[in-house]
């Protein structure tokens, strides 16, 4: 299913095939990343053949719960090993949200 990026209402990039699992079956919706620390929904993953919406709770980059948590603000679920399915604008994001935080904690 192809699918597209945002990072609130900047479209980051888009896939042809993209596969999201939960731990146990495939999830077909679309999906809103939700902070729960400002409530914001700062991404969505929308599935082009889809019209059903899933809230996922992820606190965006701005509100990690702890320190060095990895999946604030990321699109990339904690769990997953592998990342080919995403479009090259997306990883970089990824790459200079980690970058980020790394400089952070050096500081």
């Amino acid at each position: 299913m192809p699918a597209s990026y945002f990072l609130g209402t900047r479209l980051l990039g888009s896939t042809i095939a993209y596969h999201k699992w939960s731990d146990t079956e495939k999830m077909p919706d679309s999906e809103a990343l939700f902070c729960p620390e400002c409530g914001e929904i700062w991404g969505r993953i929308l599935e082009s053949l889809s019209c059903n919406w899933h809230v996922t709770i992820r606190s965006c980059a701005q509100h990690p719960r702890y320190p060095g948590e990895d999946a604030a603000g990321s699109f990339i679920a904690p769990w997953r090993k592998a990342f080919e399915e995403l479009p090259p604008e997306v990883l970089r994001y990824e790459t200079q949200l980690r970058l980020d935080r790394i400089q952070n904690e050096q500081s």
